[in-house]
């Protein structure tokens, strides 16, 4: 999994990210409007089993395998030897040792190399049913109808209003730690009325003891 989605659709909506709610709500409505009607379109024009980009990494895995050989084990286990460290192709399982054709949902070189031997030259069943046409046209089939007017939105009479919450504004910077422990020498904290007269109360008796002693 990857954060290139997320990426794209923060850069796409750098600028309406500063509109308000309704308006930015409804760029993306228009956005995905857009989407869904062009590659519904596009669906309708491709007659291969896999997508464009599907075809193209299939197209690619199978450049690869020129010069590559291969040792037949049983009528669906089969060895690849390849530049590097092979591959071991088991089609009933369809599992590869490389564990490229079981991360991806496509076929890796050794499986293609396994089918061309077989005389096999198409190759759109191997993969998962994500790469295929039919899922690519089945998901935009469905289309996103435009909005009209806010002023003329049908707002039912028992829809429960909902506030904003209530937002105190904090100051900059790290808040102070009002409950450290004072120095030796130092006074302590005061905080309230009552600790206010504690206090008062106990500087008059602090006062009082120091003149009677001096009296002493």
């Amino acid at each position: 999994m990857t954060s290139n989605s997320a990426e794209f659709m923060n850069a796409l909506s750098v600028d309406a990210r500063k509109m308000p709610i309704i308006p930015l709500l409804e760029f993306f409505r228009r956005l995905s409007q857009e989407w869904c009607y062009k590659r519904r379109i596009e669906g309708g024009k491709r007659s291969t089993v896999l997508t464009e980009w599907a075809e193209k990494v299939v197209s690619k895995n199978e450049e690869r395998t020129t010069g590559w050989s291969i040792s037949g084990v049983s009528d669906a286990f089969y060895e690849v030897h390849d530049f590097k460290h092979g591959g071991i192709v088991d089609l009933r399982q369809e599992t590869c040792t490389c564990k490229y054709w079981e991360g991806t949902g496509l076929p890796c070189g050794h499986v293609i190399m396994v089918l061309k031997h077989l005389n096999k030259t198409n190759f759109g069943h191997l993969p998962i049913d994500a790469y295929k046409m039919e899922t690519y046209r089945s998901t935009y089939e469905e289309p996103v109808y435009p909005l009209p007017e806010p002023c003329d939105w049908e707002i039912p009479a028992e829809m429960m209003v909902v506030k904003p919450p209530i937002m105190d504004t904090c100051q900059a910077g790290r808040p102070r730690n009002r409950n450290r422990i004072p120095s030796q020498g130092e006074e302590p904290i005061i905080r309230g009325v009552v600790d206010v007269i504690v206090q008062h109360i106990m500087q008059r008796l602090v006062l009082h003891w120091s003149q009677r002693n001096k009296k002493g």
